[in-house]
């Protein structure tokens, strides 16, 4: 999980959380230990496709692949995941090799 993400990328995620998904959710749904209870384990590619399909709920399916990155950035960042050089791309298959875990605090 280290790196998989840009910090510009968590930021811009940051602004769509806000305007996108705060109606509904709150960022602590995401981090910490319900982040772990529910996503821990999985794949970074189901995550994508949570997202990418049932989200927001009012116009499921129609954010874009930039904005559903940034989200998983977003979230990524609230959980202390560690940014890096390279942005987070839509790539299913690539972030099905991606299992997330927290950092131990």
């Amino acid at each position: 999980m280290d790196g998989i993400y840009t910090a510009a990328q968590a930021e811009r995620g940051k602004g769509l959380f806000t305007s996108l998904c705060e109606r509904c959710h709150s960022v602590q749904e995401f981090s910490g230990r319900s982040f772990d209870a529910i996503w821990a384990g999985t794949t970074a590619a189901t995550l994508y496709a949570r997202i990418a399909t049932t989200m927001p709920l009012d116009q499921p399916g129609s954010l874009a692949i930039p904005q559903v990155t940034a989200l998983m950035a977003h979230i990524f960042n609230e959980n202390k995941m560690p940014a890096g050089e390279n942005p987070l791309e839509g790539n299913m298959d690539w972030l099905a090799t991606i299992s997330m875990a927290r950092p131990t605090e």
